[in-house]
Formats: C-alpha cells, sequence, structure tokens
C-alpha cells in the first residue's frame, strides 16, 4: 500500500472542523485510512488582522494551564506569534495510516499488504491471503494517549516496563516460525473483548490490546535518579487507551469564534441602548476609536446597494438619511459613533471588578448595535409584502407572550471562526487514568511543510504553525428579552436584583466569573439563570429558524450577547448571504414564534427529559460546531418551568414563559 492519497478538496467549513492536520478518517468507500496531513493555504492573513486570533488563542492557553493542562508543547503567542500563521485553507493533503489488516469474512489477522489506494483516487481491493475474498480492510483501532500521542496497531506494540525500559511487543506466534497465521476473536464489539489467536496451534498470541506511551515514559525517567524505581503515578502517566481512530477521544479539535470589533460605524448617531452600554465599562474602556468616514460611507453604500435590490423602499430612505449624517459629521470635524463623555451619568465602578467576560460582552453588545446592519422583522415583512396586519398584529401579542423585546433581522454579522490546536483522550485539561488525575496535553497543528509555500507563494511558511481561520459576514436573527421581565422572573426564583443600579447593571455586576466551557455553570447562582435562560432560548430559536429558514441544523450556529439579554442565530454554511432568514422574517415570522414557543421546546423524551437535566439531544441540544459551550448551561425548565437541573432534591423552577 503506498504512502501517500490525494489532495482531498473539502468544504471551508470541513477543513475547519473535520479534516485538520492529525486526525485520520475513513477514505472513500471503507476501503482504508488515511491521516490528514499538511493543509494547502490559501490566503495568509497579515499581523493586523491575525491579532484578533492571536490574542484569543493566547488566552485560551492560558485558561487551559490555570486548569490544569499541560501547555509545554504550545507555542506562547503573546511571546511567540512569529511561529504561527493565520490563513484560510483551501485543502488538505493526506497519507494513508499505516495499520495491520484483518478480514471481516474469516477475521484473518496481517500485516502484508496487498492492493492499496491508487494515485488518483479509484482504488484496488484488499485480497485477503487466507480466503482469498476481497473483504481486507485496515484494522480501525489506534492506541491514544493525553499528550496527543497516537500509536497504530501494526505487526508491534509499543510498551513500558515498571522499571521504565521501552520497547515493543511483537505480534506473531513463538511456537510457529515463519509468515503468521493470525485471526482476530472479538466475541463482542468492544476492544477489551478481542483477541489474537495463532490458526495453526490455536495459543493465544494477544490476550488484550494494551499500550504505553514512550515519549511520555522518556519524560518521566528524565527527572528521576539513576538506579531509582519511578512512582506509583508513572503507569497512569504511560497508560495509553484503545479507541477507534474517528472515535471523538482520540481528535479533540480546540476552535473558537469570536466577534470582529474593529469595523466601520455604520450609524451616526448613538441610540440610548448604546449609551447605556457604555455606561457599564470603566472609564479607560470607554473611549472610542473614531471612525475613518470613508469606511464607514463604504459600508453604508454597500447595505444602500442591498436594499435596492430588495426594492426595500423604508430600508433605502434610512440608510440615505445615515449617509448623509456621517458626511455631515465628516465634514464639520465630528466624530463617528457615541462619543459622549458620560462620566458623571454614572457610577464609575459598576464593572470595574466584573469578570473579563462580561467586560468583553458588553464590547461586543456595542459593536454588534454600532457596526452591523440590523432591520427589524417587523419591518421586513411589513415591506416585503408578506404578512397581513392582522398577522402582524399577531407576531406583536406573541413577542409579548414570549417575554421578546426585539426580533431583528441580522445581515452582516461580522465572526471569525478558528482552530488551533487538538487533544487526544479528553477534551478537558485534565483526565482520570486508574483513578489518577492527568495532565491532557493541548498541542498545535503540526508545522507547515514545503508544500504550504507553494501553494500560497509565500516562502517563510515552512515550520510554522498553522492557525485555520475563516472571515465572514453572516445572516442571523437577533432576539432579546424583555429586561423588566428577566428581572422579576430572577426574583421569582431567588435572586434579588439591586435597585440601587439600572437593572442592566446590577444584573451584569452579579454575575459571577466562569470558565472558558462553563463546565462549572451549575455551581454559580445567577450566572446559571441569566446565562442559562439566554442560552436555552438561543437553542429552541435555532431548532425553530432552521425548520423556516431552510438552514441544516449543523449549518446554524448562535452567538450570546448577555448585556442584551439576547442571542443572534447565524448561517455558518457560507460567508455571504443565502437569503433565509429575511424570508422568514418576511412570511414566517408568527409560524417561527409559534414554533419556538411549541415544538422547539420538545422533547421525544418527555417527561422523562423534564424531569431529569430538562435539555438532551432529543430537544435543545445542538451539534458541538453550533454551541461553542458544548451545551452546557442548557434547561428547558427556565422557559418552561420544571425541576432544577442542577439540584438532587425536587427543587423547582419557575419558567420565563409561566409569568
Amino acid at each position: 500500500m503506498p504512502d501517500y492519497a490525494p489532495k482531498m478538496n473539502r468544504s471551508v467549513p470541513q477543513l475547519l472542523f473535520n479534516y485538520l492536520p492529525g486526525r485520520t478518517v475513513d477514505w472513500e468507500n471503507g476501503v482504508g485510512i488515511v491521516a490528514v496531513d499538511s493543509p494547502r493555504i490559501g490566503e495568509v492573513w497579515p499581523q493586523s488582522r491575525a491579532a484578533l486570533v492571536l490574542a484569543e488563542v493566547a488566552a485560551y492557553r492560558r485558561r487551559w494551564a490555570d486548569r490544569g493542562g499541560d501547555v509545554g508543547r504550545f507555542p506562547d503567542p503573546d511571546t511567540r506569534a512569529i511561529v504561527f500563521a493565520t490563513a484560510t485553507p483551501e485543502a488538505v493533503n493526506a497519507k494513508v495510516f499505516v495499520t495491520a489488516l484483518h478480514c471481516y469474512e474469516c477475521s484473518q489477522f496481517t500485516f502484508e499488504r496487498r492492493g492499496g489506494l491508487a494515485r488518483h483516487g479509484s482504488s484496488r481491493p484488499l485480497v485477503c491471503p487466507n480466503c482469498g475474498k476481497r473483504t481486507l480492510r485496515q484494522f480501525g483501532l489506534v492506541f491514544v494517549h493525553g499528550c496527543g500521542h497516537m500509536a497504530a496497531i501494526t505487526d508491534r506494540i509499543p510498551f513500558v516496563a515498571s522499571d521504565g525500559r521501552t520497547g515493543f511487543r511483537p505480534i506473531r506466534c513463538e511456537s510457529c516460525p515463519g509468515s503468521p497465521d493470525l485471526q482476530l476473536i472479538s466475541r463482542t464489539d468492544s476492544a477489551s473483548s478481542m483477541s489474537i489467536v495463532c490458526r495453526r496451534c490455536r495459543r493465544t498470541v494477544v490476550d488484550r490490546f494494551t499500550a504505553s506511551c514512550h515519549e511520555c515514559a522518556r519524560q518521566v525517567l528524565r527527572h528521576i535518579a539513576p538506579g531509582a524505581e519511578p512512582d506509583a503515578s508513572f503507569r497512569p502517566r504511560t497508560a495509553m487507551r484503545i479507541t477507534r481512530h474517528s472515535a471523538s477521544d482520540a481528535f479533540f479539535v480546540h476552535s473558537l469564534t469570536v466577534l470582529r470589533l474593529t469595523r466601520a460605524h455604520v450609524l451616526a448617531e448613538p441610540t440610548p441602548e448604546m449609551l447605556e452600554l457604555q455606561r457599564l465599562l470603566p472609564p479607560a474602556e470607554r473611549a472610542m476609536t473614531p471612525t475613518d468616514p470613508t469606511e464607514s460611507l463604504t459600508g453604508l453604500t454597500d447595505q444602500l446597494r442591498r436594499a435596492q435590490e430588495r426594492h426595500d423602499g423604508p430600508e433605502i430612505q434610512a440608510i440615505l438619511q445615515r449617509i448623509e449624517l456621517v458626511a455631515t459629521r465628516a465634514r464639520n470635524g465630528s466624530p463617528l459613533g457615541p462619543m459622549e463623555d458620560v462620566a458623571e451619568e454614572t457610577d464609575p465602578a459598576i464593572l470595574w471588578n466584573a469578570p473579563d467576560d462580561v467586560i468583553k460582552g458588553v464590547k461586543e453588545s456595542q459593536a454588534l448595535l454600532e457596526t452591523v446592519h440590523l432591520r427589524s422583522a417587523r419591518g421586513v415583512g411589513e415591506s416585503g409584502g408578506g404578512p397581513s396586519a392582522e398577522n402582524l398584529d399577531e407576531f406583536d401579542q406573541l413577542m409579548a407572550a414570549l417575554g421578546l423585546s426585539r426580533l431583528d433581522v441580522v445581515a452582516d454579522l461580522p465572526i471569525v471562526t478558528a482552530s488551533f490546536g487538538f487533544t487526544r483522550r479528553s477534551v478537558d485539561p485534565e483526565h482520570e487514568e486508574f483513578q489518577q488525575r492527568i495532565a491532557t496535553s493541548l498541542r498545535p497543528f503540526p508545522v507547515l511543510d514545503d508544500r504550504a509555500s507553494l501553494t500560497s507563494g509565500r516562502h517563510d511558511l515552512p515550520g510554522k504553525h498553522p492557525i485555520l481561520a475563516r472571515e465572514g459576514e453572516h445572516e442571523g436573527l437577533l432576539l432579546t428579552l424583555d429586561l423588566p421581565r428577566v428581572v422579576r422572573w430572577l426574583a421569582l426564583n431567588g435572586v434579588d436584583i439591586s435597585q440601587e443600579q439600572p437593572a442592566r447593571a446590577a444584573i451584569l455586576a452579579a454575575l459571577e466569573d466562569v470558565n472558558r466551557y462553563y463546565d462549572n455553570i451549575w455551581e454559580l447562582p445567577v450566572r446559571r439563570l441569566v446565562f442559562g435562560l439566554v442560552h436555552s432560548l438561543s437553542h429552541a430559536a435555532m431548532r425553530a429558524a432552521s425548520y423556516f429558514a431552510g438552514i441544516d441544523r449543523t449549518s446554524i450556529s448562535e452567538y450570546l450577547f448577555l448585556p442584551l439579554l439576547g442571542t443572534v442565530v447565524y448561517s455558518n454554511a457560507t460567508t455571504f448571504s443565502l437569503g433565509g432568514m429575511e424570508a422568514l422574517a418576511r412570511d414566517h415570522l408568527s409560524s417561527f414564534l409559534v414554533k419556538l414557543r411549541s415544538e422547539a421546546v420538545s422533547c421525544l423524551y418527555d417527561p422523562d427529559c423534564l424531569d431529569r437535566k430538562s435539555a438532551c439531544h432529543g430537544c435543545i441540544h445542538s451539534p458541538d460546531i453550533s454551541c461553542r459551550v458544548f451545551n452546557h448551561g442548557l434547561a428547558r425548565s427556565f422557559l418552561l418551568g420544571g425541576r432544577a437541573p442542577w439540584a438532587s432534591d425536587a427543587a423547582r423552577v419557575i419558567g420565563y414563559w409561566e409569568i
């Protein structure tokens, strides 16, 4: 079997989340297994554009280490940004992942290479040496270790003796010389029940598949005095686990999604909501950099063109008024954006001690309102000739019943998505091995090779770790909750918001710190309610929008704006608008809200699901590609009422829609 496979052309979302360096995937028709190799790079981002991604990766690395994970193999982007190359992938190279072979007809286990993958993607079937049938396939089980090392099962298995000696255990029968004639015995589908026996003498060659990591064993032994025995933690720290090569624990991608804040303002005058957000920030964080009028006018001109293509008269007039305001303020030398001094109107210490993610959320909420084109969904329906006045009245009633204050169509949400590294064995900084907590190593993708220079035209790329990124302007829907109603709901659930500060500021000031993936969300009394309510609404909205916008559930994502008590559910399938969200607003407004209230929060497994965690894959769980906190903090009981998912007793949550 040759050690290459043809170039793999995949969509950008697949290249960002699935076909990544270090991963193994089944080749076409299951005839083999290939290891994804160096990506083929398209656009390489300049340092000014990549700075946002590198800063997020550096923060991720620090949090990983703070939670007990190992980052020794992952360079620090804060001090060694030059070793990374942020780029948009176009394709990936792949090579055959060499493993043992087994026959699914007669269970022959062999290491002979007969046939293989052809150079141009076609294949010649592998022929079993025992039964002669074309039923020979690669053995799909591998050994993985928390340090990021993966080993295929071939004719020898790595082991580490109790004294630290490393070696390989050959898979052969000691009693029968010559070519091995082996059979794989599998009593169940579990790897622990698999063994290998000799067909000739029926002697057991491998009773159980076990292996140890040589790389980690050598690191442990470096810190042990010569002649001394390793301690009791040596075996857990070096033990490898067997799993299928395509299972999740063989490769966890680590990625991030971030809103780009540095875009031109599209509004010339601040709104009360913008000024309220600005007042929440410490004085040093309030100052906004004046936007170049040329950039604002360019953005507004693009919006005007799109409105003219839709023949949207009211929107055209609104954009023309904004263009006139921008031009007037630029002519008079006035800055664009909310630059008013509001320090005297508020307590400057409101959010001084707030968690970092709260401060970041306020800035992102400001950027959403100031730089993203938002249109009222009700206005889209009126101008599009869709719903009648009667249906729009029904829409208003549904909005009030659901406690929603705002439903807007988002035309150009500037989202940056990047994948920057991987782990094996666990997605968490620590994992358990033989009842001991072991650090999981965060690893960058392998460095780029010379082929990256050929496809990108950049000769400085070989030797750099790739960060695979995509930036696009996505269409979506913005949903926000009614602030006074949220305050009442929190009080009914035992959280009284301070009356000394404005309601929004008091809610944000009460939020506890939380880790990046919200693993400890149920331990935080205020955060679990506020975040859980917005997050659960967001997942229900994704489910409903998927149906009416014609977007697959794996192609719709969320971005939460906690300071706004809202979320944007957006299409991640493309970086340009397909019009699905606008069609939803134009033709299915009331139907969307009805489905949001009924079917979107129903579950196949009720009442069991509602009486336990109140969220599962049968209701509001979403694919990992759609939820960057891995479905943590979700519960339909926040909306419908029911059992508190964090409580061991029968404690109940009053639902937001119950009041």
